[in-house]
């Protein structure tokens, strides 16, 4: 975690929510890039929470979180990511969805 980062959780309304928020943004983009989390210690990697922007290797990437049932969730994509809404589906749309 980076200094800024670390002064960010400090300046929050919400401490806990913030430091959940920072980990998930993080574990997000590495899984999208497929590196995993080490790659924090040897890439330049510069996020910027407030606008939901990663950038990396000269790629532009976006990031949105979400406090769902008391967890936090993130979600990134490479490129601009549209509003997106969060639609909670029930046991019977989960089926249908995989049996298509």
């Amino acid at each position: 975690m980076t200094a800024d980062e670390r002064r960010l959780i400090a300046a929050a309304a919400d401490p806990l929510a913030d430091f959940y928020r920072v980990w998930t943004v993080r574990e997000a983009f590495s899984k999208q890039v497929g590196l995993g989390l080490p790659l924090y210690d040897n890439e330049k990697v510069t996020i910027d929470y407030e606008r939901g922007t990663i950038d990396h290797r000269g790629g532009r990437y976006a990031v949105r979180s979400f406090m769902l049932d008391g967890h936090m969730l993130s979600v990134c994509v490479r490129g601009e990511m549209s509003d997106i809404k969060q639609h909670i589906i029930n046991k019977e749309e989960w089926e249908g969805y995989f049996s298509r």
